[in-house]
């Protein structure tokens, strides 16, 4: 019985691709597909591309630093100076009630009375934005959660 197995390549999906290439989503599988990188396999879900791929293809794009100054240059001038920073995509994902709480956090501590409080301001201690009081059941913003908040 061998126990030193080769451990099995693995695959990264699209939304783990685009986070290791540092891209946009609708950018990241047209990126791929231009560099001639062909999915481990695809599903009615989506393209699964491998591992050592992404990680070739990163490394190859990120020697190329005009390309990489290029592409800084022209993601900064697409934030207009003047205008607000964009929000962060953690916001998009909170729901009405984090939301809520978020904001009634800046103001004070919060303490859950219902289950529904309970229950979201436990994602959000487990996303890092707030934090319980020590010997307490009230919450407050953690630092992440205070930057998060401003944009509410």
């Amino acid at each position: 019985m061998k126990t030193d197995q080769e451990p099995m390549p693995r695959v990264l999906s699209l939304s783990e691709a685009s986070e290791r290439l540092n891209m946009k989503r609708s950018n990241t599988s047209k990126f791929l597909a231009r560099r001639r990188v062909e999915p481990a396999f695809s599903k009615a879900q989506g393209y699964f591309w491998w591992e050592a791929d992404i990680d070739r293809v990163k490394a190859e794009r990120e020697a190329d630093k005009a390309r990489m100054a290029s592409d800084d240059k022209r993601r900064s001038a697409a934030l207009k100076r003047g205008q607000p920073e964009p929000p962060p995509p953690e916001l998009a994902r909170l729901g009405a009630t984090q939301r809520a709480l978020l904001s009634e956090l800046l103001r004070h501590p919060v303490t859950a009375e219902v289950d529904a409080e309970r229950l979201a301001l436990r994602r959000l201690r487990d996303r890092g934005l707030v934090e319980q009081m020590s010997g307490l059941s009230s919450y407050q913003l953690s630092v992440a959660g205070r930057r998060l908040a401003a944009f509410l």
